[in-house]
């Protein structure tokens, strides 16, 4: 097998790049409010801090059920243990490069692998997976959002990007509503009159491969269209997922002890930050999360150590379980039957 030594490269310089800019932004983060990170984790309180790397760990379980549901729809097993597996090796490659989706593209090669027969329906099950992951994200967010509208807009211009954050994320709601309806009903579409009938009619101009691509993925759809409570469960399940974030990140902050801000604040700093995180320039959203979600914190009255501190272990918490992940990836087989 040739290698391609110019991709290689591209993707290096890119890993590179994401890595240094994560690092800077976690940097300024802790300069800007002024954190001892060190100092704060000696004085915050260790079973707390156990207790919210237990329960990232629990909030992991809850995305592989929801993979898990996914696939099975589409008639694709897997055996529990080699789910659990590729998706502990998908989290640590997320972390390899921006836009945490390189782990998607490993389970679809899996899968391609596994079930050759339904390449597109086991990729499908990947990208809905990750589309009503973001959907649920977005339900949390647009309702903190609509909460604290008021508060919000009283908000001076120190606090500007604040303000454009929480645009952009109400924005991209909207946004990934049409999407997750798209998916729905995009088996129904098949059979629209018109839909249909142009894909027929592009039969006899377009090639086979696009237009038999085209086929099984609505077919594919469609299937989710007669199973719309196993998609309306994976919905239920993201937006349980991303309320526990919030949680979790209440009980980061009762470990460091931060105690003036409320539950609800934590719910809007952690559904705008994760929003932003989504956007592929960093790894996993490293960085980019730790700098808007103290931009929230602070808004919000944070005290600035607590502020800085609070993110920051979040992202500890994520390497941790990525580094488990790696060890998964080390030292396991995923079996092919």
């Amino acid at each position: 097998m040739r290698l391609n030594v110019k991709k290689i490269i591209g993707t290096g310089i890119r890993l590179t790049i994401g890595i240094g800019l994560a690092y800077l932004l976690i940097n300024l983060t802790l300069k800007h409010t002024q954190t001892d990170l060190w100092n704060e984790l000696l004085a915050s309180r260790w079973l707390l801090l156990a207790s919210a790397l237990i329960f990232y760990g629990a909030i992991i379980a809850i995305t592989i059920w929801r993979w898990a549901m996914l696939l099975k729809v589409q008639g694709i097993y897997l055996r529990a243990g080699d789910i659990i597996r590729l998706s502990m090796i998908g989290n640590f490659f997320n972390l390899s490069l921006p836009g945490a989706v390189s782990g998607d593209f490993l389970k679809i090669a899996f899968l391609s692998q596994h079930a050759k027969d339904k390449k597109l329906k086991a990729a499908l099950t990947v990208l809905l997976d990750r589309v009503i992951g973001l959907f649920g994200l977005f339900i949390v967010a647009v309702v903190m959002l609509l909460i604290y509208m008021p508060f919000l807009y009283s908000l001076g211009n120190t606090y500007r990007p604040v303000k454009i954050a929480a645009l952009t994320v109400g924005t991209g709601s909207v946004i990934m509503a049409l999407a997750i309806a798209l998916v729905i009903c995009g088996g129904a579409l098949m059979h629209h009159p018109r839909i249909g009938g142009l894909i027929r009619r592009g039969k006899g101009r377009l090639p086979d491969f696009i237009t038999s691509r085209l086929e099984r993925l609505f077919e594919a759809l469609q299937m989710y269209n007669r199973t719309r409570g196993t998609v309306f469960k994976a919905v239920l399940l993201s937006v349980l997922v991303h309320a526990s974030l919030a949680i979790n990140m209440f009980v980061i902050g009762a470990a460091v002890n931060e105690n003036g801000l409320r539950l609800s604040d934590y719910f809007l700093a952690t559904q705008v930050s994760n929003a932003i995180a989504g956007i592929p320039v960093t790894p996993a959203g490293i960085g980019a999360r730790d700098a808007t979600m103290s931009m929230f914190l602070i808004a919000l009255g944070a005290p600035l150590e607590k502020a800085g501190v609070v993110p920051v272990i979040l992202t500890l918490i994520i390497l941790f379980w990525g580094l488990v992940g790696g060890i998964v990836f080390l030292f396991t087989r995923i079996s092919k039957k």
